[in-house]
């Protein structure tokens, strides 16, 4: 299992209660927060990434573009995770237009820029808050993770379709 992945579970399932939920991660990597969800009762949980070759046995992976899998699935979900990814996604809207509309709550990462792979419009936590209020009504930052060699990235909690110009 990967470190990091315990340290945002740790933040993630303080907001959010998983038991007979169904959860979606958009960039699941190894499937961790998958396994999280499922041992913290999620019935139904499915991950989406382009290398499923490192998945974690017993969590359904699914390989595929995530901005691809958006513009084709129609499901909704109870929650949806996307950490860690969203810089290497030339799609960003279709992705966070996506999760706003098809799942009740959903947990996003985002590192700075200059933290690694972060966006140069993200120059602090304000600009991402205002970033992510374009697609969700409601945005919470719930605690930070702390990649090795880097500074903290946010992690939030956001619910609800925002009506902003985003929105496709």
């Amino acid at each position: 299992m990967n470190v990091r992945a315990l340290e945002m579970w740790q933040h993630i399932s303080k907001a959010i209660s998983f038991a007979g939920k169904s959860v979606i991660d958009l960039g699941c990597g190894y499937g961790d927060l998958l396994s999280y969800a499922k041992g913290a009762g999620a019935w139904h949980y499915i991950g989406i990434d382009k290398d499923v070759s490192q998945a974690t046995p017993g969590i359904p992976v699914v390989n595929r573009d995530i901005a691809y899998w958006c513009k084709t699935t129609d499901e909704k979900y109870d929650v949806g995770i996307c950490t860690s990814v969203l810089p290497y996604i030339e799609e960003r809207h279709v992705v966070l237009s996506w999760l706003a509309s098809h799942c009740k709550e959903v947990i996003i990462e985002v590192q700075l820029y200059g933290d690694g792979p972060g966006l140069p419009e993200h120059t602090s936590t304000l600009a991402v808050l205002v970033w992510l209020k374009k697609y969700f009504d409601s945005v919470q930052g719930i605690g930070y993770t702390t990649p090795e060699g880097r500074s903290h990235r946010a992690l939030w909690h956001c619910k609800g379709v925002s009506h902003g110009s985003d929105i496709a």
